[in-house]
């Protein structure tokens, strides 16, 4: 009876987590085994189309809601040209319970997603989950 009771309240925390304006991700621990440094962009450029998580500090937020596709940046170098930085496409916003650009402002971070490249190597962010705050 108690082991169905807890799987039923296990259950109800994982659909409530899963659902619009999920909340970010946090840990106290680090970025897992074989992750990329967002400052090694010759191993990030050489990793395009692959899936991959990208261990860094965001430095630099940017949201651009008059541009095409309202995009914002998460950069992890300033200056940004040519550097990794995450792009969170205004679809996708909606599913953050905070905006992006100042919560995730000076906090070190997992990225985990497919390596694509535009003015320097990116991930394209949809989900929250994809971004794991390291620390609190």
């Amino acid at each position: 009876m108690i082991r169905s009771l807890v799987l039923v309240f296990l259950t109800v925390v994982a659909l409530v987590g899963c659902g619009h304006g999920q909340s970010p991700t946090t840990q106290t621990v680090s970025c897992p085994k074989g992750s990329i440094s967002a400052d090694n962009i010759s191993l990030l450029k050489q990793n395009l189309g692959t899936t991959v998580t990208v261990d860094g500090t965001i430095v630099l937020t940017h949201y651009a809601p008059t541009e095409e596709g309202q995009p914002t940046f998460l950069d992890f170098h300033n200056p940004y040209q040519g550097y990794f930085e995450v792009v969170i496409w205004v679809e996708n916003r909606k599913a953050f319970s905070s905006p992006p650009e100042g919560y995730y402002l000076n906090r070190h971070v997992c990225v985990t997603g497919t390596v694509s490249s535009y003015v320097g190597p990116e991930i394209r962010v949809t989900s929250p989950s994809q971004i794991v705050v390291i620390g609190s």
